[in-house]
């Protein structure tokens, strides 16, 4: 019996809810966990790059505070990929289709009241000292300890996001059901490919409508 309640306190205090940051603490996210944990804590539809109104569209505003918690990297590609901004590359709807989530969780597109519950954030596993693993656990209706992996890297001497692979491939068999999961394992590298293939497109359109006319 002490045994098993030994291994419950080690296991309460073995991982970081959301709520656990002060608010002087989430002004200085100094490790990796902090990062993480403040991260949860933006509001769902600005994941989406919209205002609280959730119609308008506002990428500049919106978008800018992200800065705060992505690698200069990830930060460009989800300003262009989420937020639409800027458009070179132009927005071409069918790539961004395919990325727009809640890349915190990884919920389905557009879906800005979805709401995961009893999240929590594991501890750090460091990858020679400028690289960090931080993955998060969080349920969601009935379905349960469905995680997502952060990647941190140093940047400027700080903690930045520079990958997320939430872990979901999930469709409810109830139709009534309506959480649906996206599955990938780099949406960085989601982006990037995007990012890669309308810069391709856009060059092409740029090169047809220079060509001489027949």
């Amino acid at each position: 019996m002490i045994r098993i309640f030994l291994s419950i306190l080690i296991y309460s205090f073995s991982y970081t809810p959301i709520d656990a940051l002060s608010a002087q603490q989430e002004a200085d996210v100094t490790s990796p966990v902090q990062v993480v944990v403040a991260f949860q804590k933006l509001p769902n539809y600005e994941m989406f790059c919209l205002n609280e109104s959730r119609r308008d569209w506002e990428p500049i505003k919106v978008g800018a505070k992200f800065d705060n918690y992505f690698s200069k990297n990830l930060y460009k590609l989800f300003l262009w990929s989420q937020c639409r901004y800027p458009d070179t590359p132009p927005f071409y709807g069918d790539l961004h289709n395919l990325i727009t989530w809640d890349i915190r969780f990884g919920s389905g597109y557009l879906s800005t009241d979805f709401k995961a519950d009893n999240i929590r954030v594991l501890p750090a596993k460091l990858q020679k000292g400028d690289r960090a693993i931080v993955k998060l656990l969080f349920d969601h209706g009935r379905l349960k300890n469905n995680n997502t992996t952060y990647t941190l890297i140093r940047e400027d001497g700080h903690w930045k996001i520079d990958d997320i692979a939430p872990k979901g491939d999930f469709k409810p068999d109830d139709e009534d059901y309506d959480a649906v999961l996206e599955h990938s394992d780099s949406i960085k590298t989601d982006m990037q490919n995007n990012y890669r293939a309308a810069e391709e497109r856009y060059q092409q359109e740029q090169a047809g409508k220079s060509a001489p006319k027949k």
